[in-house]
């Protein structure tokens, strides 16, 4: 699998980024939501919008000018993602949603499986694009 074949777990991560940002700054209604509640609680919910969307612009720079020694964005965006998936690990253990909702271990499962799988991936794609600098 080439480096190339892997970034595209960083564009994907951007939009996602990017669409949590701007329903941050349309709302607060998210800030509740598994993805989001790890960051709540640092800033407002309007200055997380810009800072994701400032994110996913770094990121689409750097994947659009093919800046591979300029890994900021991607660090940043793997921060978001790594506090996103414990956030998610930690509702499993505790069968409850970040807003309290109880549910099963297995129904929550299902429903972060996404998150914390793109967090492998993403760390997978770092490794391999950013890893052998050469």
């Amino acid at each position: 699998m080439n480096k190339l074949s892997l970034q595209w777990i960083f564009g994907y991560a951007a939009c996602l980024h990017l669409g949590w940002g701007i329903m941050l700054i349309v709302s607060d209604s998210p800030i509740h939501t598994v993805g989001l509640s790890p960051f709540m609680n640092l800033f407002d919910f309007h200055l997380w919008g810009i800072i994701f969307i400032i994110i996913s612009v770094c990121v689409g720079i750097e994947l659009k000018f093919h800046w591979r020694y300029s890994m900021i964005g991607v660090l940043l965006q793997h921060i978001v993602l790594t506090m996103s998936a414990i956030t998610a690990a930690i509702c499993v253990i505790n069968s409850a949603y970040a807003d309290g909702v109880i549910r099963s271990r297995l129904f929550i499962l299902s429903d972060q499986f996404p998150a914390i799988l793109m967090s492998i991936i993403h760390t997978v794609g770092i490794v391999k694009v950013y890893g052998k600098r050469r």
